[in-house]
């Protein structure tokens, strides 16, 4: 005996790329509008440094902070751990961005003393490709002001925790 099929309506699956949020497109753009009107507001220069050796991931970071903060921010690339130490020497950040694993088999746990060493004093937001809530715990008591998942990371939400990190906080 042949067994029909009945056609079901198709399930949502949550099939966004990397970086796409699971809000709506209206809301998602409201919440960019309100960040667009508290970075115009700002009355200063920041200057981020983003410690990313992948080139394709430093773009995925670099690219929206560039496009949010426009000539607000200065966005500099640190790929190696040599090159981190040389920005840290030549220059002091607002904001750190900094990738857990590094080539190398440089992490977060030999960055950012190495961060605190070279006179950093102000926040670091970590992003990570994967971790657990004990990795987590360990990367805050080690100095991570917040600690991001890649693929949960969008351009809004890496903007308000620029600003966030810095105080602002709030529409």
């Amino acid at each position: 005996m042949r067994r029909l099929h009945t056609m079901r309506e198709p399930e949502t699956v949550n099939s966004q790329g990397r970086g796409e949020s699971t809000v709506t497109g209206g809301a998602h753009l409201a919440r960019r509008s309100a960040l667009l009107k508290r970075i115009h507001a700002l009355s200063f220069h920041i200057d981020l440094l983003v410690v990313e050796d992948k080139a394709q991931d430093a773009n995925f970071i670099t690219k929206p902070l560039s496009s949010l903060f426009g000539q607000k921010a200065t966005v500099t690339v640190a790929p190696t751990v040599d090159a981190l130490k040389s920005a840290l020497a030549a220059n002091s950040y607002a904001v750190i961005v900094l990738d857990d694993n590094m080539d190398a088999g440089q992490n977060a746990e030999t960055t950012l003393p190495l961060i605190k060493a070279g006179g950093h004093t102000g926040p670091i937001l970590l992003v990570s490709g994967l971790f657990t809530q004990a990795r987590r715990a360990t990367l805050k008591r080690l100095g991570a002001d917040a600690v991001l998942s890649k693929d949960e990371l969008d351009s809004v939400e890496l903007g308000e925790r620029v600003l966030l990190s810095l105080g602002y906080s709030g529409a």
